[in-house]
């Protein structure tokens, strides 16, 4: 595989702003991460969101999404099902850097991978899509989530682009997760993929070669280690003594 020129490898998004504007408490301002102005580098091929539910990481993936051109829903500039989206607001107010631009790639989102599955279904008359399935075809509703998630990654993404993945961790097992490290690695060392993703799991935000952004539910944006993360240090804890955590847990429903 040639190499790419080192000027045009990943990460092609260098960065991005938010400036909030004139003060609103609707979504999505409502959302911690837009209640301030703020700045973000991309630096390394692979950028990781770890952070509460509700602290701005999905809205922030959507809107990246909608800028490169993907559905809002997911897939890429050819999977469009419906027109303006809830983030366009934030979207309105945010500027990128782009060097160089680049357009192709994928947006994975776990909740709505049902409506992608039926959108591949439609798109090809009931009979699924080429490298939708892990044996080469076939509809993804006739796989578990979880290998329909893994044909996707494994066999309809790569090639220069950005992809960007929300909670992908949704339908994989521990083990299965620990697969997706390896595919990401893949991505990664094409030299032609930027991935940028959120999630809750520790396996996946353990990624060694990235970097991690903290989305905190003040707003605040910090840049952070895999074991310096909340979910780290809570999945620790509790695997350590999930007695102690079932005790304080279930002490008032006896």
């Amino acid at each position: 595989m040639k190499t790419p020129a080192r000027s045009s490898r990943a990460p092609f998004l260098k960065s991005l702003s938010f400036r909030k504007g004139e003060e609103s408490d609707d979504y999505p301002f409502s959302v911690p991460l837009f209640s301030r102005d703020f700045d973000m580098q991309f630096l390394k091929p692979v950028s990781i969101f770890v952070g509460e539910n509700g602290a701005g990481k999905s809205t922030l993936l959507e809107a990246i999404a909608l800028h490169c051109g993907f559905n809002a829903e997911g897939g890429n500039r050819d999977h469009q099902t419906h027109g303006r989206s809830d983030v366009d607001p934030v979207l309105d107010r945010m500027r990128f850097s782009w060097l160089p631009r680049v357009t192709t790639g994928f947006f994975f989102r776990a909740e709505s991978f049902f409506a992608f599955a039926n959108y591949i279904d439609d798109a090809y008359g009931g009979r699924g899509a080429d490298g939708y399935s892990l044996s080469g075809g076939g509809s993804p509703h006739q796989q578990s989530h979880g290998e329909a998630f893994l044909a996707l990654f494994s066999k309809r993404l790569g090639g220069r682009g950005v992809y960007i993945f929300d909670e992908p961790e949704a339908a994989l097992s521990p083990s299965r997760q620990m697969t997706f490290l390896t595919i990401l690695r893949r991505m990664e060392l094409s030299g032609q993929c930027q991935i940028i993703m959120a999630t809750h799991s520790p396996i996946l935000m353990s990624y060694p070669f990235g970097e991690l952004f903290s989305f905190e539910n003040t707003g605040e944006l910090r840049e952070i280690s895999f074991k310096a993360s909340e979910h780290w240090k809570l999945y620790g804890r509790f695997l350590a003594n999930p007695e102690k955590f079932h005790e304080a847990l279930f002490e008032d429903e006896a």
